[in-house]
């Protein structure tokens, strides 16, 4: 079975590295594979899930969770199924993706030249509450009562808001960041440098630091228009990242050994590449074979009311409103139980995005589903053009900062870390002034036909010239 398994694995890796050959072709020759594009953070999470992970784990010889699962879910069929959904899925989405039109996305927000006594008031009031929420929850600096998570939903006197409200800090250091003025961007870059200390110790937030890291970096290569970082960041970036791989869920503490942890973590590194790039935190693929076979054939589909569900309610404390998954009970009682075992080699586990459309209903909902996602990561693309509020691009490279670990995860705690996010956004937006002229006038919709194309606006009127627009915010 090792032997057949290895082959599999590699076998799924030429194929879907031959499809993400074609989908990075496509990308570098318009101009859109760079760090500031949602479709290349897409690529390199596919990449990693669906190939890195899997080569690297058959050059490890670490194939006990492949093979438990695959065996489990039917060997060679199911890998043959699952194969041909993985590439269906990333076919989607890049056409989606390439298809949709560039268009600026300003949420009719007017630049502004300073930022006013009110939206800098309500930034200040998200700025203490992440920090409060960060402190309390996230840096291990307290032993909080009232932590209370089943099936990851919060039970307790602690809401889900307390314990995530630390994401309230992304926009309002992007933003901060952003600006125009040195010390503003200083402010900004010591807010996130302060998350990043006060998260390090908590194991839970390990991969939320390091995207509070991508999210400044994002930040700074925007400021001086570039596309891709300095070596040194990217450098940082990836340390930072094998550290955390190596620490697994282990807690710190900001006391005097924390240092020596970080230290012992990093030396580690260069000889443990392999295991980094096969370990637990992206085996995507391999709990995709068991969960594909689990929804097809032990419980059943969602059909999309688990995500709907979060949606409309899971914002929602659990204390005040304790029947508000109702609908998720509804569809879970119409299904089969299934056994223990099953439910137990899936707790923790994640298939990725493609695998939460799988749980909606087959590969139908995983064509619907990633040609939504390339709808939508092509509108992402638009909040970044040049001359769009800063409010607008400071949650754009907020969400573009977790992209990562959304397209790992499933729909609903992606829908959970999009909101989250984006709440200081919404309370800034609601304060900012509005308008239809939010934006520069050759950038209207309608006046011209624009495009993105390697990092500037074309104006297909002006003979095809190529300009870049500078930021309309002076704040």
């Amino acid at each position: 079975m090792e032997t057949s398994l290895e082959t599999l694995l590699l076998i799924h890796c030429a194929v879907v590295s031959v499809v993400l050959a074609v989908a990075w072709r496509l990308l570098a020759r318009r101009g859109l594979f760079h760090w500031l594009t949602a479709g290349f953070w897409a690529w390199v999470a596919f990449t990693l899930y669906f190939v890195v992970n899997p080569f690297f784990s058959v050059l490890e010889g670490d194939l006990d969770r492949y093979d438990i699962c695959l065996t489990l879910a039917g060997g060679f069929e199911r890998w043959l199924w699952i194969l041909v959904v993985i590439i269906a899925g990333i076919t989607v989405f890049f056409l989606a993706y390439l298809r949709t039109t560039f268009r600026p996305v300003t949420f009719q927000i007017k630049p502004i030249r300073q930022i006013t006594p009110t939206l800098f008031f309500v930034m200040l009031v998200f700025i203490g509450l992440g920090l409060w929420f960060l402190i309390l929850f996230r840096s291990n600096l307290y032993e909080v009562s009232g932590i209370m998570i089943r099936g990851g939903r919060f039970v307790g006197a602690v809401t889900g808001w307390q314990y995530s409200g630390h994401k309230f800090l992304f926009v309002p250091t992007v933003f901060l960041m952003l600006s125009n003025r040195r010390g503003l961007r200083m402010i900004g870059l010591l807010l996130g440098l302060a998350y990043i200390i006060l998260a390090l110790p908590n194991a839970g937030a390990r991969f939320a630091t390091l995207s509070m890291l991508l999210v400044m970096i994002l930040a700074h290569i925007k400021v001086v228009h570039r596309r891709w970082p300095s070596w040194p960041l990217i450098l940082l970036l990836v340390l930072m990242a094998g550290m955390f791989v190596l620490r697994g869920h282990t807690a710190w503490s900001l006391g005097g050994d924390l240092k020596t942890d970080i230290t012992e973590k990093v030396i580690e590194i260069p000889g443990k590449i392999g295991s980094i790039l096969s370990s637990q935190d992206t085996r995507m693929l391999a709990t995709l074979y068991f969960e594909s076979y689990y929804v097809d054939t032990l419980t059943g589909y969602n059909y999309g009311l688990q995500p709907l569900n979060y949606l409309l309610l899971g914002w929602v404390p659990t204390r005040f409103f304790p029947h508000k998954y109702f609908m998720l009970k509804w569809i879970q009682s119409l299904h089969r139980t299934p056994p223990v075992w099953a439910d137990q080699l899936l707790y923790g586990a994640k298939s990725s995005m493609v695998g939460a459309f799988y749980c909606m209903g087959n590969i139908v909902a995983v064509i619907i589903g990633m040609w939504i996602m390339g709808f939508l990561s092509r509108r992402l693309d638009g909040m970044l053009a040049e001359g769009t509020p800063c409010l607008v691009q400071a949650l754009a490279l907020s969400w573009m900062g977790n992209l990562w670990m959304i397209w790992g995860s499933n729909f609903s705690w992606g829908l959970i870390n999009v909101g989250t996010t984006a709440v200081p956004a919404l309370a800034m937006w609601f304060v900012s002034r509005k308008g239809i002229s939010a934006m520069n006038p050759v950038m209207k919709k309608g006046h011209y036909r624009l495009m993105f194309r390697r990092g500037y606006l074309v104006d297909r009127r002006q003979s095809g010239s190529r300009r870049s627009m500078q930021d309309q915010d002076k704040i």
